[in-house]
């Protein structure tokens, strides 16, 4: 392995186990597995790093159910409505006004009984409309990693899918 791999192996490691304690995640998206799993997808904006119109940011997915049982919580329900009440607008809201709920996910999400499906570091070439996989890993129901990932190849962002709501979220409108 090349110094330049191994030195952002070791750098993705860090923020990687540093996500869970610094994170904040924002909803950008939903889908479905093959199984009929219904996933959350969000991506942690205290990560992001902007250069040379490049953007590196962590996301995770969940399991939807997972989210639905702590949305069951008062508290968290109080958390987010006090949010929207004092002003907050989710940043999916930029590209879909009358998402209602993201707010609630977002709080629901922050929950530490919540499991991660996976949790990949992605890079967004802005102007070029691309994005690909620099590291992370998928996860067993009781947590444990699955499977890492490593870097991708640059791949088209296809219009009106999850990865364009994040980056238009990310790169501003395009």
């Amino acid at each position: 392995m090349n110094k330049n791999m191994a030195l952002m192996v070791v750098i993705a490691s860090c923020v990687f186990v540093g996500n869970a304690f610094s994170a904040d995640w924002k909803y950008y998206g939903e889908f479905t597995t093959g199984t009929d799993t219904e996933e959350v997808l969000f991506y942690d904006s205290g990560s992001i790093i902007s250069t040379n119109n490049s953007i590196k940011l962590w996301v995770k997915n969940v399991l939807k159910s997972d989210i639905e049982k702590v949305l069951k919580n008062k508290s968290v329900i109080e958390r987010a409505t006090k949010k929207i009440a004092d002003g907050y607008n989710p940043p999916i809201t930029k590209i879909y006004p009358n998402v209602a709920n993201a707010a609630y996910l977002e709080e629901a999400v922050s929950e530490s009984s919540i499991k991660s499906k996976a949790e990949i570091l992605y890079q967004i070439m802005c102007n070029e409309n691309k994005l690909r996989k620099i590291a992370g890993a998928s996860f067993n129901k009781d947590g444990t990693r699955d499977q890492r990932f490593g870097i991708s190849k640059w791949e088209d962002i296809a219009p009106e899918s999850n990865a364009d709501n994040l980056a238009k979220i990310v790169c501003g409108s395009k």
